[in-house]
């Protein structure tokens, strides 16, 4: 009688080969897409980021700047003095304010102590085009040309308003038949500026 012969055991090493076989093409190129929008979400959130910081830098640096010229006028408002006697009387007031028509350039300006040096000198703002500009004169005169200095730009609108001892308020100074060593008893400076709106700060003088 023959024996069957016995079949061979399958090959598990072909099996566990198989498995193992390499990723197909379609799923190489689900995970190339995959990588490729993590990479873009990755490049927007880091451009959205530099961005953020930017402005918020650029904003820090443009009320820095906006603080520097507030502390800079009331510096100079609180260092306000008539003028002195032995000028004489032919001399600019004390205190000059212009505000002409629309379009036309604000300024303003006043004499005031100059530091440690004991000596009395004109200063002034002035605004021209989208800049204020700050003027410095040698003495207490308005000639020869002051030296002038850029300290706030992109600014729409200057204004200001002068109050009197009795409260009124004024456009200009000196007002009508004052002396001219006359000073009003505050000063109100307006700033219309485009990216901050409008800046009101008020200066006590007395």
């Amino acid at each position: 009688m023959k024996r069957n012969p016995v079949c061979a055991p399958p090959n598990r090493r072909a099996g566990a080969a198989g498995a193992m076989s390499g990723m197909t093409l379609i799923e190489l190129m689900v995970a190339l897409a995959i990588f490729a929008v993590l990479g873009v979400i990755c490049v927007r959130v880091v451009t959205a980021t530099t961005e953020s910081r930017q402005r918020l830098a650029d904003a820090l640096q443009r009320w820095g700047e906006i603080t520097r010229l507030l502390q800079m006028t009331e510096s100079d408002l609180m260092q306000i003095v008539a003028r002195p006697a032995s000028s004489g009387g032919a001399n600019p007031p004390s205190m000059i304010v212009v505000q002409p028509a629309a379009g036309a350039a604000t300024e303003f300006s006043f004499i005031k102590l100059d530091g440690g040096r004991n000596t009395v000198r004109r200063r002034g703002y002035r605004l021209e085009g989208d800049r204020v500009v700050l003027l410095r004169w040698s003495g207490v005169d308005m000639g020869p040309a002051p030296a002038r200095d850029v300290v706030l730009e992109n600014v729409k609108a200057l204004r200001v308003s002068l109050i009197t001892a009795a409260g009124r308020r004024s456009a200009f100074w000196p007002p009508d038949h004052a002396a001219a060593d006359t000073l009003p008893a505050a000063i109100e400076l307006e700033l219309e500026l485009p990216d901050a709106g409008t800046i009101r700060r008020l200066f006590a003088l007395r």
